[in-house]
Parts: C-alpha cells; structure tokens; sequence
C-alpha cells in the first residue's frame, strides 16, 4: 500500500515543474520585471516586487515536483546538460574577452562608399602636424524625444559629438567637451553664448568661435524647418587652419578684361572657389592693372581667368615680370584667350590655339547632362593630382582647349613641364568651335591625346648639407599652372567630382603649401527622417529585448513541457 502511493505520488510530479500553473506564471512575473527594468532605467519597487513574486512561484512549482527534480538531476541527460552549460558558458566567456579587448583597442573601419563615416585627408594632414594642443567646448543641450524642437537639437548634438569623436581619436593634441547650456550657465555666461550649437576652438593664443548657422543648414519653410546638410567637418578644419596659420597667403585676381569673377554667382563665377579658398585661409584680392599698374607685393598666386578682352602691352610687361621674379601664376583659359596672353605663355614654352577637346571615349555620360566637349581626363604623375589619383576621384574639364608644351622652343630656360592632364587615345582638337556637330578632319583637327593641363616650374636641386646624405627634395622656383579649361572652376562645375580638390591643390602648390595638397572634406547630406522618435525607439526596444526573446522562450517551454508530459 505504502509502495503504490509512492508511485503514485511520482507519477503526479512526473510532469516537471512546468505542468504546475505556478511556473509559468513566475516566468511571466519575471519578464514583467524585466520590462519594468529597461522602462525605467532601473530596479525599481514595482520590478523588485515582480521579481520576487516571480521567484516564489517558480520556487512552490519546484517544491511540488520534487520527484521530478530527483529524477532528473540523478539522470545521464543532467550530466550531458551540464557538459552543454560549461560549453556555452565557455563560448560566452571567450566572446566577452574578445568584447573586452576590442573596446579597449578600439578599431573602426569605414565600408561605406564615400567614407561617410571618415575624416578626410586634408583634416588627417592637418591633425598629423599640429605642433599646439586644441580644445573644442561644444554647446548643445542634449534635447528631448517628446517634441519637434528637441529631436533636432538632439540630432544636432551626436552628430557633432560623433565628428569630434574622430577628430580626437586621430590626434592626441586634439580634445573636445560637450557642454549643455541649460546644466552649465556658468560657462555659458563666461563665453557668451546666445545660440544653441554654438563651437568654440581653443589655443594657448587666442578661440575661434563658430556659429550653428555655419555648421549646418536648413530647408526652411512656412511651419516648418528640416537639417538639410551637415558642414562640420568643413567648418572646423577651416577653423584649426585659422588657429594655426601662419603668414597670411593671399590670391589675386585679375580684372579689368571680362575676366572670370569671384563675386559672381552665376553659372559661369568663382563665387564657389572663393569660399574654399576662405575656408583654407586665403585672403583674396583683385588688381586691374589698367588702373593700378603693379602686382599686390604679398601676392602669393596671380589667377588669370579666362580673359576676354586684349591685354595691352604695358599688363602683359608687368606679368612677365611677376613671373620672371620667381612668383606663381594661375592661368584658367578658355578657346577665346587673347592673342598677346598667348603670346606670353608661348614664351615661356605653352603654345595654345582657338580649338575644343572632343573627347568620345571618356567624358561626362549623357544621362548626365554630358557630351563629348565635356572630357573626363586621365591624369598624370604629380604631387598636385596624385591625392586624386590614389582615391580615383574623377574630374570633368568642359569646353577645354588644346595645350602643348615646347620646351625646345620656350625663350625662357629650364623649366620642367608636367602634364597633369591628358584626354584618351580617341579624343582630338577640334579647330570648327563653332560647329554644332563633333567630328574628326584628318589633316585640320589634331588627334589626341591632348593635354589639358600643365604644371611648370624651374627645379633647382639642392646639394646635401653633409657627405652620405640623401639628396633634398629639388627646390621649385618660377611656379606656374596652364588648364586649358576655366569652366572647371565655375560655380557650375566646381562642386563636379574632384574638381574643387583640384583647383584647391593647384593653389596650394603654387603658394608652396605642398604640404595642404589633399582631398577636402564634403558636406554632409542628412536624409529626410521624420519618426517620433519616442515612440518608436520603445516600440523597437519591446520588440527586440522582450517580445523576440520571449516568443523563443516560451515556445522552448512548451516544446519542453509537450515532452516532459508523453
């Protein structure tokens, strides 16, 4: 009699803690818990009540099944689990050691397409040769999910922390906070900041400060206004340049001859050239010669662009003479480049002619908006466009004239001719420019390659200071730069591929800043994302931390219990 209720009493815990109605609802009370947790940033009553009511449902399940317990921790499939447990807990162990050791060293790699998520060379150039230590105080408030206003402030905020993030970890020299104006009012007040967003750079001399309204933009309407694009890194490169400049470099414009303009923002200015070389701290300047017959003494490139009136004799002498002193000489030119302007350049071993590049194998797709007048050169070899050639950016040179370099036949000596550009095996020289139809006439058009661009300058070696020395880098004197393409630099065509990248390292170049010589960064495009952002950050936490998790594990349990109960 005792024999059979024993067995009778196996049988009725046989089932496993999971046919008591208990267990799952300590389960359920344990998830509660959980939610309550996440949702509230914490362990609080409500979710330390639900924990422990939890526990004790489980632990009355487990108390009513306790021959089921005995079974099961005394058979070989409990032995088998615990192999399986110190497995995974062995898995688990390693992952967290690898976890711990890549926060440490912390590595990122860009995948994206354009290096969205890089910095680009210029800043890297720039970083890499600060001799000073920066600070950067960001204010941002931190913003709020319930509101418009506050979502973008808080957009506003971990964009310019994740830029700021980069810039430090790629210099030691460079360090950043970010400061809430609403926490911080003592700060606030000792800098003046009026404008959320508001930057300000640092050095042991002197701050640069940087406005919102610099650093992003905005497509503003009637009710209402969406960040459009993000210049951060644009604004605080420019900005270390201001710190860390030195000498003031400044461009000069000619003018005074239906020359190209920077102040003009029509489709054919250099209104857009401008304010890069702002940004790189040029100073800019114009001279009409005809009014004023001297080069500015400080002149550190002459930019001659696309002429379109005659330049007398007496402009043509002063620039001859700015050029035989050694000074830098920009020439953007078109088919139309007056007579004595050719004149000059010829002297110095560039033959020019009233012609147009038509170039069929490599240029602009006419999906575009290209045509064969609008080539895509290849470029040559050149610490001018090599940046661009190491990253295969591209460059587009519409409406290009033909270029020749003769050295044999310059009056002016030893000077070396570097072609930067040059057009496919298929393009040519067309001398009809006003034809509306591109085609090849043997023996009055010039077959190509054709080239379209020249650096020039007279290479003076240096001797080693000491015997068994390397060799110095040669000293370039007498620096000057011929593109056969003004359109390049239009505001139409600047921002085209690596035009600007281009024209900027031309500058740089001339004015010896060799070292500036790099890719620039971009502007930012932030696209168009309109949630609630509360919202929908819970509804994706619920989804991911509790209702996947709990699917899979309340189907194991059922599984689980199915089996247990045949």
């Amino acid at each position: 009699m005792e024999a059979q209720s024993k067995t009778s009493h196996r049988r009725r815990g046989s089932g496993g803690p999971a046919s008591s109605p208990t267990f799952p609802i300590g389960v359920l009370l344990w998830f509660i818990a959980l939610a309550l947790a996440v949702a509230g940033e914490g362990m609080g009553n409500w979710a330390i009540g639900a924990a422990v009511a939890g526990a004790a449902c489980v632990g009355w399940a487990l108390t009513q099944n306790y021959s089921w317990i005995e079974q099961t921790f005394l058979h070989r499939r409990f032995a088998l689990g615990i192999n399986n447990l110190i497995l995974i807990l062995g898995v688990t162990g390693i992952l967290g050691l690898l976890n711990v050791i890549a926060y440490r060293h912390n590595a990122q790699y860009d995948f994206t397409k354009d290096r969205k998520f890089s910095l680009s060379d210029q800043t890297l150039k720039i970083l890499g040769g600060l001799d000073q230590s920066l600070e950067v105080m960001a204010f941002f408030i931190e913003g709020s999910p319930d509101d418009q206003r506050g979502q973008r402030a808080g957009q506003e905020r971990t964009m310019v922390k994740n830029l700021l993030e980069r810039y430090a970890a790629a210099s030691p020299k460079f360090t950043f906070r970010m400061i809430d104006p609403e926490k911080d009012p003592t700060l606030t007040k000792q800098f003046n900041i009026t404008y959320n967003g508001t930057t300000i750079l640092k050095s042991s001399t002197r701050d640069v400060r940087i406005e919102p309204d610099k650093m992003f933009e905005y497509n503003r309407s009637m009710f209402n206004q969406r960040l459009q694009a993000f210049n951060g890194e644009q604004v605080i490169t420019s900005s270390i340049l201001d710190l860390t400049s030195g000498a003031v470099r400044t461009v000069v414009f000619l003018e005074g001859h239906g020359e190209r303009t920077v102040d003009s923002e029509d489709r054919g200015g250099l209104a857009a050239m401008k304010e890069y070389l702002l940004r790189d701290q040029y100073k800019i300047d114009k001279v009409n010669l005809l009014t004023k017959p001297e080069i500015p003494a400080g002149a550190s490139v002459l930019v001659i662009a696309a002429p379109k009136g005659a330049l007398d004799s007496k402009e043509i002498a002063i620039i001859d003479k700015h050029m035989a002193d050694g000074k830098a000489v920009l020439f953007l030119l078109d088919s139309d480049t007056p007579p004595t302007l050719r004149a000059l350049l010829k002297k110095y071993g560039v033959e020019t002619s009233r012609t147009l590049v038509v170039d069929p194998a490599r240029h602009l797709h006419p999906l575009f908006g290209g045509t064969p007048v609008i080539p895509q050169p290849e470029f040559g070899s050149h610490p001018l466009v090599d940046p661009l050639k190491e990253k295969k950016r591209s460059v587009l040179m519409p409406w290009s004239t033909l270029l020749k370099g003769d050295a044999a036949n310059a009056e002016v000596k030893g000077l070396t001719y570097h072609e930067l550009l040059k057009t496919s095996g298929d393009s040519w020289a067309e001398v009809d420019v006003e034809s509306n139809t591109a085609q090849f006439d043997n023996g009055k058009d010039t077959k190509g390659p054709c080239t379209v661009a020249y650096a020039i300058g007279k290479e003076e070696s240096t001797p080693p200071a000491n015997p068994g020395e390397a060799p110095k880098p040669a000293k370039v004197t007498n620096r000057l730069i011929v593109f056969g393409s003004v359109e390049f630099a239009s505001n139409a065509w600047a921002e085209k591929g690596g035009n600007i990248d281009l024209f900027m390292n031309a500058v740089n170049w001339l004015s010896g800043e060799t070292d500036r010589i790099s890719i620039r960064p971009k502007s930012e495009d932030v696209p168009k994302l309109e949630v609630e952002v509360a919202q929908y950050a819970n509804r994706i936490l619920y989804a991911t931390m509790l209702l996947l998790p709990g699917f899979i594990f309340g189907l194991g349990g059922w599984i689980w219990w199915r089996r247990s109960s045949l």
